[in-house]
C-alpha cells in the first residue's frame, strides 16, 4: 500500500540501519521516493527501500 502524501503532513522515515529522514510538504509520492533514493544513494531503491521502511505519519 503506497502512502498518500498531503501538503499539510510530513513523513518521518526510520530505516533499520538507523538513518532517519523527515520529508516536509512533499507534493507527490514519486518525488518523495526520488528524494529518499538520492539521500541514501541507493542503487536498487525498490528492493532496499520497501523492505526496510517504517513509516510514521504525523500532523505538522
Amino acid at each position: 500500500m503506497s502512502p498518500i502524501v498531503l501538503i499539510t503532513w510530513g513523513f518521518l522515515f526510520q530505516f533499520d540501519n538507523g538513518v532517519v529522514i523527515y520529508a516536509h510538504n512533499v507534493l507527490s509520492y514519486s518525488r518523495l521516493h526520488f528524494y529518499i533514493c538520492s539521500v541514501l544513494n541507493l542503487s536498487n531503491e525498490n528492493q532496499q527501500i520497501y523492505s526496510s521502511i517504517k513509516i510514521h505519519l504525523f500532523n505538522i
